[in-house]
């Protein structure tokens, strides 16, 4: 993988400064940094059908090895291929996270890996190309909806997370497997033998190890859980705008909690580091949001499921004393019918581009609370 400018590279992901400590750095300058705290020792290995897996190399390999507890066989650490000169110190000064070590295995390839060898259907991952990530990208900048839908620099299948997506996407399934078995208690997984399993790949440790913690601290905090799962990681997809959406969970309250009616409710997870109003009170005019109230209704799911009393968005917190947040948001059907008219023009003005084979940039979005990851490529007219 190479950057947008084309001089062999290795690649890299531009991302907020704070992010960098959780991935991999290394350089023929710099001593490897050292082993991170052993996460807490979780139950006995999985009895699955994995295969041992040896570890080529990999820049955290050696605080796996140091920091990890065995996981059925012993996994063999080789060594790890040597940075550019300077190249480590390079991305960092600019906010980049260096890829140096192409051997890592993305956390969705891992938990695919983990999911398949058990013969278990996947929990988990995107709800397709016509969801509101979709929509969110194209109304943030068309050029940038070319770029990572229609013609990608680099293959959806090899494209590389951040950190912190990375995060998100185990905590995600984390919780899945948490409550399908708090449903089924004769559903094969649980947390533990899945992150039991992932240790076996040549996933990033630090990844894992910090989404094993905030998904701890989830499991303390709602020991005493008042949502009764009734089905995990639901997908669906509208048959005539072919509109997706997959529920991260649908469950039950029987008993009021302050703000929230006993019913159905649609749970969406959310890992968050900063809880200010935006962050826990902004969730009612998220498009995303309202998409999966607007679709439940268009797909008459309370015949399914039971009247739907709105979303339950769930967010764990990332700090060290970690926090949660529940914000309920409910059913409004005059946001709905506004919601489904801008669809309409953003999905006709999508076509329009098309049409033309155009796909114009939103230079004033170049530049927010993060800088696009495609701005040097546009700003230094890179092919």
């Amino acid at each position: 993988m190479t950057n947008g400018s084309g001089n062999g590279q290795r690649g890299i992901i531009r991302v907020p400064i704070g992010a960098v400590s959780a991935m991999n750095q290394r350089s023929t300058k710099s001593a490897p940094p050292p082993a991170s705290p052993a996460p807490p020792t979780p139950p006995a290995p999985p009895e699955l059908p994995l295969k041992p897996t040896e570890i080529e190399g990999g820049a955290s390999t050696d605080q796996r090895a140091a920091s990890t507890p065995p996981v059925g066989q012993p996994v063999a650490v080789g060594a790890t291929p040597p940075a550019p000169v300077g190249y480590v110190e390079s991305c960092l000064a600019q906010g980049l996270i260096p890829m140096t070590d192409p051997s890592i295995v993305s956390i969705d390839k891992a938990i695919e890996t983990v999911f398949e060898q058990a013969g278990v259907p996947r929990l988990g991952g995107a709800s397709g190309d016509l969801g509101w990530s979709s929509f969110s990208v194209y109304q943030r900048c068309p050029y940038l909806y070319y770029r990572t839908y229609i013609n990608p620099f680099v293959p959806k299948d090899e494209q590389i997370k951040s950190p912190a997506l990375e995060i998100g996407s185990l905590v995600h399934v984390l919780l899945a497997v948490r409550y399908e078995h708090m449903r089924d208690p004769t559903y094969p997984f649980t947390p533990e033998k899945i992150y039991n399993a992932l240790l076996a790949t040549r996933a990033n440790a630090e990844v894992l190890m910090e989404s094993w913690r905030l998904y701890q601290g989830y499991d303390i905090r709602w020991e005493a859980d008042y949502l009764i799962p009734i089905v995990a990681e639901y997908h669906t997809v509208d048959p005539e705008t072919r509109q997706s959406c997959r529920y991260d969970l649908i469950a039950k309250v029987t008993e009021a909690q302050p703000g929230i009616m006993p019913g159905t409710w649609c749970v969406e997870h959310k890992t968050l580091g900063r809880f200010d109003d935006t962050g826990l009170n902004g969730w009612r005019n998220d498009g995303e949001i309202i998409g999966q109230l607007m679709l439940w209704k268009r797909l008459k799911l309370d015949k399914k499921f039971g009247k739907l009393q709105g979303v339950l968005v769930n967010i764990i917190g990332k700090q060290k004393n970690q926090q949660f947040h529940r914000t309920p948001v409910p059913v409004e059907l005059w946001k709905h019918k506004e919601h489904a008219k801008d669809l309409k023009v953003w999905r006709g003005l999508r076509l329009l581009c098309e049409s033309m084979d155009t796909w114009p940039r939103a230079r004033a979005n170049c530049v927010g609370r993060y800088q696009c990851g495609l701005f040097e490529h546009c700003a230094d007219r890179e092919t």
